[in-house]
């Protein structure tokens, strides 16, 4: 290659890297001032995973075109936004426990069959199964099912429901708004008393979101005993009004990042907004997309690791 031909090579990715790494300057900053107020500012915020993994490979690109200072900038841009997701929970892996007792969930939307759901949490051994609609759906009673029991009362079974092998101590549904609300149940693993709640709050508008996690942080410092949350939040955890309902429950983000919205194993252009919370004596060994057998979505198995209660 000429001396000119290398000239006006180097040119253009100066410009590349000029304009890209400004794009995604003024995103990483705008991102910084949500508040919930501005619309477009939330939708930048709620990418910031995405702004993580393109910042990611601009700096490769600078640092492999020995364009350096670019490099430097893109790695301070992808400290800064680092900083803001590792401050809600993990990105890459996940937060596990002490070594202790395994609990096995399976959680689905919208299956089409039931029988299949529960064949499917069959097969996966999960003691508890969640079940989840985005709008009102009649869910089927499961009485010829030998293994897995419906617990919820008649006006229970709408939208969303949890099954289980065995008779919960407590049971039901609980409204956070209008239009959303979430399955319960309390249940004993490894000497401890759980709660588990099951949500999804998938397309959750802005102007409910407000609302949703302040009484969705009331139902979880009102449990005498630890709540394990698993579900869609509709919103990622970097969000202030996420981050705002974490701090305020002390509960902990144990999954990593999953870029999926069930009906693709990988979206990369889906918000991750899928958690498992819980406290320290809860970790996560293992979350699994399983076969979705004609659903629309897939199935999520998910492996806990409970620390067992300590006894004198």
């Amino acid at each position: 290659m000429g001396y000119f031909s290398k000239r006006k090579k180097q040119k253009r990715e100066i410009l590349f890297l000029s304009t890209v790494l400004l794009l995604l300057g003024l995103a990483t900053i705008a991102a910084f001032f949500d508040d919930g107020g501005s619309s477009i500012i939330y939708y930048i915020d709620a990418w910031r995973f995405q702004l993580y993994i393109i910042l990611l490979l601009i700096m490769l690109y600078a640092v492999i075109s020995r364009h350096l200072l670019f490099a430097a900038a893109a790695l301070l841009l992808l400290g800064g936004n680092y900083m803001i997701l590792a401050s809600s929970g993990p990105l890459f892996f996940n937060q596990t426990s002490e070594p202790g007792d395994q609990l096995r969930l399976f959680y689905q939307n919208s299956p089409k069959d039931m029988d299949r759901f529960l064949h499917g949490a069959g097969s996966y051994n999960a003691r508890i199964a969640g079940i989840n609609f985005r709008h009102d759906t009649y869910i089927p009673k499961v009485a010829d099912n030998t293994r897995y029991h419906f617990f919820h009362t008649h006006g229970d079974i709408m939208k969303t429901a949890l099954f289980a092998e065995d008779m919960p101590l407590r049971s039901g549904k609980i409204n956070f708004s209008h239009n959303q609300e979430a399955s319960f149940m309390v249940f004993e693993q490894s000497g401890h008393r759980f709660v588990l709640l099951n949500l999804y709050f998938s397309r959750l508008p802005i102007s409910e979101q407000e609302t949703v996690f302040r009484n969705l942080a009331e139902f979880v410092l009102s449990q005498d005993d630890p709540v394990i949350v698993v579900g869609d939040f509709g919103v990622p955890a970097w969000i202030p009004v996420f981050k705002n309902f974490l701090k305020k429950t002390a509960l902990e983000v144990k999954n990593h990042i999953i870029l999926s919205d069930g009906r693709y194993r990988i979206n990369p252009f889906a918000v991750p907004t899928f958690y498992i919370l819980g406290y320290r004596n809860v970790g996560v060994s293992d979350i699994t997309f399983l076969p979705r057998k004609n659903a629309k979505t897939f199935p999520v198995g998910i492996t806990l690791n409970i620390r067992p209660a300590e006894t004198n």
